[in-house]
């Protein structure tokens, strides 16, 4: 490769880009921090993936956007994303993580917004490939195969904690760092698989709405406890209005 060809790949990159060939013959177009972010064999399709990643990159936050809706029961908002090697992750406002099944990242990339409405659903389908989906409101409820990553932030506005939970009438509140209490009822059937959870456990509320859920309960929601090592979930409703 001559020098003007380089310049030349790198004026029509994003500021700041550079786009090498290696030695096993691959483009690789690296963002400003020298990671790659996209690789292949053909120079132009590399270049376009480059150029995606750049328009669609944010910086990391917490903060959700002011412009958004606010989260209906059961919703996060999606604050990041890491596409590192072929990886695709979903960060939500308060930290949690999530790994897209690789077959269904590059959807993800291309079609999916920062700051779009997700919910989680624990995949409950024998040989269902994933432990949960994550599906997207905001574009008429199109979802992904996903495996938790990693928890919440503990400092994090936005982290839920158990506050208060009655293992025996089964109502349990949970609250974070904005002062907000939320109340729900836990399906009688669940009552065992919270024996050993605890005040200040970190939960997601998501919500159970598989069709075959509907053939045993009338909870359309689940709290996933981040803070046990399987993850368990119980299904739950609304004990007062949590809107």
């Amino acid at each position: 490769m001559n020098v003007s060809e380089i310049i030349t790949l790198n004026e029509a990159l994003p500021d700041g880009w550079s786009m090498v060939r290696n030695s096993e013959g691959l483009w690789q177009a690296m963002d400003p921090d020298g990671t790659v972010r996209a690789s292949g064999r053909i120079r132009g399709t590399v270049m376009g993936q480059a150029e995606r990643y750049a328009a669609s990159a944010t910086p990391r936050s917490t903060t959700p956007s002011s412009s958004t809706r606010p989260a209906a029961p059961g919703e996060r908002v999606w604050t990041a994303r890491v596409d590192d090697a072929g990886n695709m992750e979903i960060e939500f406002e308060d930290g949690t993580k999530f790994k897209v099944l690789s077959a269904e990242a590059l959807k993800v990339y291309e079609e999916w917004d920062y700051y779009d409405h997700l919910s989680v659903t624990p995949n409950v389908m024998p040989m269902g490939g994933s432990e949960y989906y994550i599906t997207n409101h905001d574009k008429d409820d199109d979802f992904v195969h996903a495996n938790f990553l990693d928890k919440p932030y503990g400092n994090s506005d936005y982290t839920q904690f158990i506050n208060h939970i009655d293992k025996h009438e089964g109502r349990v509140s949970i609250f974070n760092e904005n002062g907000n209490e939320f109340w729900w009822m836990i399906e009688p059937k669940d009552l065992s698989k919270a024996e050993k959870w605890h005040e200040k456990d970190r939960v997601i509320i998501g919500k159970n709405d598989v069709w075959i859920e509907t053939f045993y309960t009338d909870c359309q929601y689940i709290m996933i406890n981040l803070d046990c090592s399987h993850l368990p979930h119980i299904r739950i409703s609304p004990l007062y209005n949590n809107d």
